[in-house]
């Protein structure tokens, strides 16, 4: 404190102060015998306060929600690092999920179909939907920059991956016109 006082009684600080408090001087005094001034004075500068407090630093990182907590992976180990699947486990994938989750449901809807339960109707269009959705993603398969040799190959079993989806789509359209 003592440092700050005698920086202030310094030749060079001196004339500046002097000056300072002569320009502000008729303003201080004219602020002092009118109150709504002070009062206007008084919130700009507490509102100065508050913006220069609570400003967050251009360090400070955004807060965590509480949501993202119990979804983060605790244990390293468990966090999977996934490659990119080959085009062939691309279409393997497809035929796979085709044949464990939709071709028995299928089988059993063809077999037992009552034009009349709501429940039937459901089904036919929810395996409809599904199917298309598979064919949509063999399509996805990009081919377009693949040795010619494995693009025949890749070409060939695709299409026999689709044919066997859109006959099952085929039995389906024909569930409905019964």
């Amino acid at each position: 404190m003592d440092m700050v006082r005698s920086w202030l009684q310094s030749p060079t600080v001196k004339p500046t102060k002097d000056y300072v408090t002569s320009s502000l001087e008729p303003w201080v005094r004219k602020l002092r015998n009118d109150n709504m001034a002070m009062i206007y004075t008084a919130t700009a500068v507490g509102a100065l306060l508050l913006v220069l407090v609570f400003k967050p630093s251009k360090s400070s990182k955004p807060k965590k929600s509480h949501k993202s907590k119990g979804k983060k992976a605790k244990n390293p180990e468990r966090s999977v690092q996934r490659k990119p699947l080959t085009l062939e486990e691309q279409i393997e994938g497809v035929h796979q999920k085709f044949v464990n989750e939709y071709k028995e449901g299928l089988d059993r809807l063809a077999k037992n179909y009552d034009a009349k339960s709501e429940k039937d109707q459901y089904q036919l269009n929810y395996y409809n939907e599904m199917l298309l959705k598979l064919v949509i993603e063999l399509d996805g398969v990009d081919l377009v920059e693949v040795e010619p040799e494995l693009k025949a190959k890749l070409k060939s079993r695709r299409k026999q991956v689709i044919h066997e989806i859109q006959s099952n789509l085929k039995k389906l359209d024909q569930l409905k016109r019964q």
